[in-house]
């Protein structure tokens, strides 16, 4: 599996060591916390068509996570970023609740 961010790659927040220092990658949140986050702008999501996009790292390892908090979200355009590195039920479960796939295909 590639990610275009390599700190996005484990599950867990990251220490990165930079020139400019060191610096934490990435927060954990409950399906609760984000579900509340992301559509705060969503005044300007809808005047825009804009929606809520679900990247990588790969979201096909955190599927039951990323069903819940859609499933929690108010009537949203919703995409699916993905190299579809997973298991084909993961993949079903989550395209049923998109309205668009990016199938980012690496190398055939």
């Amino acid at each position: 599996m590639w990610g275009h961010n390599p700190e996005g790659q484990s599950p867990h927040p990251q220490l990165i060591h930079r020139q400019a220092g060191k610096r934490v990658s990435g927060r954990a949140y409950t399906v609760q916390e984000l579900a509340s986050l992301l559509p705060q702008p969503i005044e300007i999501l809808i005047v825009n068509k804009g929606g809520i996009t679900f990247s990588g790292g790969e979201p096909l390892l955190q599927t039951d996570f990323i069903s819940r908090v859609i499933d929690l979200l108010p009537k949203i355009h919703i995409c699916l970023d993905t190299c579809g590195f997973g298991q084909t039920l993961d993949f079903h479960k989550l395209v049923i609740r998109s309205d668009l796939v990016f199938f980012d295909l690496k190398s055939i």
